[in-house]
């Protein structure tokens, strides 16, 4: 656990374009955390500020277990934040995560442009807008999967709240999405 503050710690975010491997399961019983690459901006205006995440991580195969993050006048909230650029977060497992944010949230990245391959969420994800199991926006997703509660208000997915224009591949979401517009079971504006 020490390992993993010291990782979402903002005053180490030169180190977010490194890579890192998991070598273990994390079990955090049910404690507090922080995203890896937050917005560092209490405002609504759906603009990240901060460092992102743009390394590589690779979750070995491992899982993070028992999470909350709970930031509801937060944007950009997941494990991670933001990942950014050429970063690609692969073979990871979060289980039993409940993660609560206002805009862009996610069970694994609040929003990303990278790719994020062989990665499941088991949980719950709560949000405004650009709300999703896996991602809240973005991100080229291959050999993904959810199993998550989703509420959010607007563009609402089991998987990812909005696609844009990017890829998934032999990806899918089993769970309850609940939202007002643009909701569906995989993504909710794709």
């Amino acid at each position: 656990v020490a390992d993993w503050l010291e990782l979402m710690n903002p005053a180490n975010s030169a180190d977010w374009s490194k890579t890192f491997k998991l070598t273990t399961d994390i079990d955090f019983k049910g404690a507090e955390i922080t995203p890896v690459g937050p917005d560092t901006e209490d405002d609504a205006t759906y603009s990240f500020q901060g460092t992102p995440f743009s390394g590589v991580f690779d979750g070995q195969n491992f899982r993070l277990l028992n999470a909350v993050i709970n930031q509801p006048a937060k944007d950009y909230v997941g494990v991670f934040g933001q990942i950014f650029g050429k970063a690609q977060v692969r073979n990871l497992g979060v289980e039993n995560v409940r993660v609560t944010g206002r805009n862009y949230v996610g069970g694994l990245a609040g929003a990303s442009s990278s790719k994020i391959i062989y990665c499941y969420v088991k949980g719950a994800v709560k949000g405004g807008r650009f709300v999703g199991g896996l991602v809240g926006q973005g991100s080229r997703m291959e050999y993904c999967y959810t199993e998550v509660s989703v509420e959010g208000v607007n563009t609402v997915g089991g998987l990812v709240g909005s696609q844009g224009f990017n890829t998934i591949r032999y990806c899918y979401s089993q769970g309850t999405v609940q939202g007002v517009d643009y909701v569906g079971g995989l993504g909710g504006r794709m």
